[in-house]
């Protein structure tokens, strides 16, 4: 109880205050940054989707990743 007697009290008072703002905003922070991290990964996904419609595909040899293409009513024919 002594922290709260007239010689130390303002000083008390003071670093209560910058370590309770200290400690809330990195809190935030570290529930903030890992959220806006999520999104910006998730709109650079989306901005290098490929979507194909109704494509035939005959004797092709695929030597690539089919990562971010979406393909719809299309025809793979002897395709490996």
């Amino acid at each position: 109880m002594k922290c709260w007697d007239y010689p130390v009290k303002d000083n008390t008072v003071k670093l209560a205050i910058v370590w309770f703002s200290l400690s809330f905003g990195y809190y935030g922070l570290s529930v903030w940054f890992p959220d806006v991290i999520k999104h910006l990964q998730a709109d650079e996904y989306a901005s290098r989707v490929k979507i194909h419609n109704n494509e035939r595909i005959e004797d092709f040899t695929f030597n690539f990743t089919l990562e971010n293409q979406i393909h719809k009513n299309g025809v793979f024919i002897n395709d490996s």
